[in-house]
């Protein structure tokens, strides 16, 4: 271990001296953001990026590192910033990251002042966003600081893209904690959980959602006199419904998550009686239709930007659709392929039980009967869950948009822990 934070150590003296510090956005007590310039051997420079100092006692950014493992590894992101470096020094956690052009939504707020409009066209690809940072990862990563500061705006061929930023408080879901270890939070975006009232998940990211989406309408995070949707023209008085929801102080009471917020805030816009055309149908989402870079994978000291022409036209709206489209047929066939081996083998149980063979007649029928269907049936079900793409499920049955693998492994380790001891009993009782 020694060793390793040694070599850690000698490796980030290069990389630091490998950057011109051009101005420093943000400073607190345990973090530093500053505006970077990667600066070659033979003296040209590249960027903008940016670069984070995070005090190493503070044990913030963790995510970071998940986020940079992933994006090694192949898997690019629509609504994450793409990072080029994360490395830890003697006393830093250091991540260099793209500089992501365009407003946060507070500069857009303070430019153009709250309306419907704004939030129409920025709402749901913000929904969006945080799916994304919760679908991706298993066990979720849940922000914990969604404010408009963190959510970085850009128009393109007129829709709207939308990047999330700053995960120096992010967490990834623990379900068998009962609280966070560490409580932090922007008031009022923040949910009651990250004060001490339980452990944050994706619905706490549901009530910060709710709370921009208030803000939106009527420039006021909170529910007070001067925010009423009276003062708002022409808002349904269905958004109020919806936002009150999402910001319900209990988390079972919110939207379980953010594509559910997504949906019903777009039912609530909905004009009475109102029925799409054919040519609506066909019309893809607003936020599918963004072009611009393509972000390309990323090796730790390397700086890539592949621009449409580079990646063949392709953008990175059309590839993250294209990709996810794929990636849902493809889950579910293995969904179904899953599912008919169980099948197939439930049938073929059934059919060894009636009928069986001279290797499988090994003790009365009840013992059988108990060891296919008590033992193995069960457990083989377990694993077959286990192995199942869950990402439909989850949109499904709610319950399982807050369960992690480990949780799920744990269950099944505790069933086969039982119905073991339920066939060691009755095999002692057929050779009594």
């Amino acid at each position: 271990m020694m060793e390793d934070d040694l070599t850690d150590y000698l490796a980030s003296l290069g990389r630091d001296e490998a950057f011109r510090v051009e101005r420093v956005l943000k400073t607190t007590a345990c973090e530093c953001t500053e505006v970077v310039y990667f600066r070659g051997l033979n003296g040209a420079e590249m960027g903008p990026f940016l670069r984070k100092r995070i005090d190493r006692a503070a044990q913030l950014g963790c995510v970071y590192e998940r986020i940079f493992e992933t994006q090694r590894a192949g898997r690019r992101f629509l609504h994450l910033p793409r990072l080029s470096d994360v490395y830890r020094t003697e006393r830093e956690l250091i991540i260099v990251s793209e500089y992501v052009p365009g407003r946060s939504l507070s500069e857009v707020i303070d430019e153009e002042g709250p309306s419907e409009r704004l939030a129409r066209r920025m709402f749901p690809v913000l929904c969006d966003a945080v799916a994304e940072l919760h679908e991706c990862f298993d066990p979720p990563v849940i922000h914990r600081d969604l404010t408009p500061a963190n959510i970085i705006m850009a128009d393109s061929d007129g829709a709207t893209e939308v990047t999330l930023i700053d995960f120096g408080i992010s967490r990834v879901f623990r379900a068998t904690a009962r609280c966070d270890t560490t409580h932090y939070g922007t008031r009022p975006y923040a949910s009651p959980e990250q004060f001490g009232f339980g452990q944050t998940d994706v619905r706490s990211d549901v009530y910060s959602l709710g709370a921009i989406l208030r803000l939106c309408f009527t420039g006021h995070p909170e529910q007070t006199d001067a925010a009423g949707f009276e003062s708002i023209a022409d808002a349904p008085a269905s958004i109020s419904a919806v936002i009150e929801r999402a910001c319900s102080l209990d988390p079972r009471g919110r939207y379980a998550t953010a594509r559910e917020l997504r949906r019903a805030f777009e039912r609530a816009l909905e004009p009475p009686h109102s029925t799409r055309t054919a040519a609506d149908a066909a019309r893809p989402p607003m936020h599918l239709a963004a072009e611009g870079l393509v972000r390309a994978p990323v090796l730790a000291g390397t700086f890539a930007l592949e621009t449409d022409d580079q990646a063949g036209g392709e953008s990175p709206a059309t590839s993250a659709a294209s990709h996810r489209d794929l990636s849902s047929i493809l889950g579910s066939i293995w969904n179904t392929a899953i599912v008919t081996s169980l099948v197939l083998f439930v049938i073929g149980a059934i059919e060894l039980l009636i009928n069986p063979s001279s290797s499988a007649n090994d003790g009365p029928l009840w013992y059988r009967a108990t060891m296919e269907f008590v033992f193995i049936l069960p457990n083989l079900c377990g694993i077959g869950y286990l192995l199942l793409d869950r990402r439909r499920l989850r949109s499904r049955f709610r319950f399982l948009a807050h369960r992690s693998r480990l949780l799920d492994l744990r269950a099944l380790g505790i069933l086969f822990a039982s119905t073991l001891i339920m066939i060691i009993v009755a095999r002692a009782l057929v050779d009594m």
